[in-house]
């Protein structure tokens, strides 16, 4: 076997190994509710929640499953949710969106409040973007992402795709 037959068969079994079904993780997507109960999708800034010391679970919207979603203006696979989310939401009266923007540079704060400051974020959990946290219309979590397993970013895709499919 040459050497590139090798990589490329590398790659392929490490691209089906971190896309595999997760254990315990339920990809059924919610049953349709009969009709919206909020708006559709809100912006927040990552710094205003954190500040006012709200976790992501804050944003879960009463009556409608709410995907949060933590992402940054450069992140492809964020403006790709983006693009793809409207057609969800006019498909599902009972789904809202709330896009978190976290700050392109960082966060800062003073040096005397850096430990402190560090384990509030280390809270989160979010390592990356997107972050993806999905909520239940009674405001229980459904999926999250959480640091390197990102169980909600492929429940999302599948859901996306599944769900406004054309034909």
């Amino acid at each position: 076997m040459s050497p590139k037959m090798l990589a490329v068969l590398v790659l392929c079994a490490l691209a089906a190994w971190f896309n595999r079904p997760s254990p315990g993780v339920d990809y059924t997507y919610p049953v349709p509710a009969e009709e919206r109960t909020t708006a559709a999708t809100e912006k927040q800034e990552f710094e205003t929640l954190f500040f006012d010391q709200q976790p992501l679970a804050s944003l879960a919207t009463a009556g409608s499953y709410t995907v949060v979603e933590v992402y940054i203006n450069t992140c492809a696979i964020c403006k790709r949710i983006e693009k793809q989310m409207p057609a969800l939401l006019a498909s599902r009266g009972d789904v809202v969106m709330r896009r978190v923007h976290f700050p392109e540079d960082g966060m800062s704060w003073p040096l005397d409040q850096e430990v402190t400051m560090n384990a509030r974020l280390e809270d989160y959990r979010i390592c990356g973007t997107p972050h993806i946290e999905i909520y239940k219309p009674d405001g229980t979590l459904l999926v999250k992402d959480d640091c390197g397993d990102k169980h909600a970013l492929r429940f999302l895709e599948a859901w996306l795709a599944d769900e406004t499919r054309s034909g």
